[in-house]
């Protein structure tokens, strides 16, 4: 109003307010459905890909009982986010397994990993880690599987994640179980399997 359009924004405002709206044009409020998740075709055709599952058999095939395998897994959840949905060009890149990941550290700013292995390996059972989560799809399926790791050594873990679908891909407590239940519905005797059976038992 007053003369000013969406460009005189803060861009994130702007943005963030853009989305509430469409959840508002959908009747996503007030009971907060999934079936009311506007993006929900586009996440389910992320959940489907081959990629996204070829992706997720070799990373719960980590246990991340090791330092270099809990570190792969550490690296494999930070590289997950070039999957993001929003941009398909980027997200096709982004299945090509736990091991490109590696290939890929020498691109990082900055690598803490051996500090966060460090810390994550000598904390005590029961220590509290905060995972906080950005997409679903490739994202959300190498984020469950350090969760899973970091289970299993002890550690309790809170998941964050948006209220309401935000920015397409942004992950809910919907997808979280969705995707879980998808890894659990893999084939008998799989590594998807055992960890979505271990993330359920949690």
């Amino acid at each position: 109003g007053r003369g000013r359009g969406w460009l005189d924004m803060p861009w994130w405002v702007a943005e963030a307010y853009l989305y509430r709206l469409v959840n508002e044009i959908v009747g996503y409020f007030p009971s907060m459905s999934r079936s009311l998740d506007p993006f929900v075709p586009s996440k389910a055709a992320e959940l489907s890909s081959p990629s996204t599952w070829d992706l997720a058999e070799e990373a719960f095939a980590e246990r991340g009982d090791t330092p270099a395998s809990l570190s792969l897994l550490v690296e494999t959840s930070l590289w997950g986010n070039r999957a993001d949905g929003c941009y398909a060009a980027v997200a096709a890149t982004a299945g090509a397994g736990v091991a490109a990941t590696s290939a890929a550290a020498a691109a990082l700013l900055a690598d803490d990993r051996e500090e966060v292995v460090a810390r994550l390996s000598a904390a005590p059972a029961g220590a509290v880690v905060c995972v906080v989560t950005d997409n679903s799809g490739k994202e959300l399926v190498a984020d469950l599987a350090l969760v899973r790791a970091l289970l299993s050594r002890g550690l309790e873990v809170e998941l964050h994640v948006k209220r309401d679908p935000t920015f397409v891909s942004d992950v809910t407590k919907y997808d979280v179980e969705d995707t879980v239940a998808a890894l659990s519905a893999r084939p008998a005797g799989s590594a998807c399997a055992a960890g979505g059976a271990e993330l359920e038992a949690a």
